[in-house]
């Protein structure tokens, strides 16, 4: 499929720039090059020498496996991943950190609210406080019953929920000052 998709005349490789740079920030990528026809030797794909990054590949074993075996296993290796896994892994290497990124931003985005709430609170009647009040609740119920994150994520969820209680807290106390604060000005006048 990758030799298909090279042999398209509108698809052509990435090359990496920069390699020294990637190198210093993701220390298990090292530059390899694919060399001028290696692909399709017949067809010249690729047309010249290309630096790509690959990830390097580990492989695990017990220490007590005969170094014989360990050989034999290694040539297989060897011959089941051919060039084109060092092809594909700059476009399937990004997939963990997206879907990282992605997972965080579900739970990180509610603490921007939560900012805003409270940036808001100096500014607000008490009428205002019972719809943030209100507002964070129905926050709370979401994330309770919607918002789904995989088990890596959950010390992340939780600790955003304790966030968005002590929030509440918080809030529902500046909400009980501005009432004593009104009680007492109606006493006053």
């Amino acid at each position: 499929m990758v030799r298909e998709m090279l042999a398209a005349p509108k698809i052509e490789l990435l090359e990496v720039t920069r390699t020294l740079a990637y190198l210093h920030r993701y220390p298990y990528l090292r530059p390899v090059t694919l060399g001028e026809g290696s692909l399709d030797l017949a067809n010249d794909i690729p047309s010249r020498d290309k630096v790509l990054l690959a990830a390097a590949a580990k492989l695990v074993a017990r220490n007590n496996i005969p170094p014989d075996i360990m050989r034999l296993v290694l040539s297989k290796v060897h011959l089941c991943h051919p060039p084109v896994v060092v092809l594909a892994y700059p476009l399937l290497s990004n997939l963990p950190s997206l879907f990282d990124n992605y997972t965080r931003a579900q739970i990180y985005r509610w603490y921007g609210e939560i900012r805003r709430v409270e940036q808001q609170l100096p500014m607000l009647s008490i009428k205002g406080i019972d719809a943030k009040i209100e507002w964070l609740d129905d926050l709370h119920k979401y994330l309770n019953k919607r918002l789904r994150v995989p088990m890596f994520y959950l010390s992340d969820y939780y600790q955003m929920r304790g966030t968005l209680s002590v929030a509440i807290q918080r809030i529902e106390k500046h909400r009980q000052v501005l009432i004593r604060q009104q009680e007492n000005q109606g006493r006053l006048t």
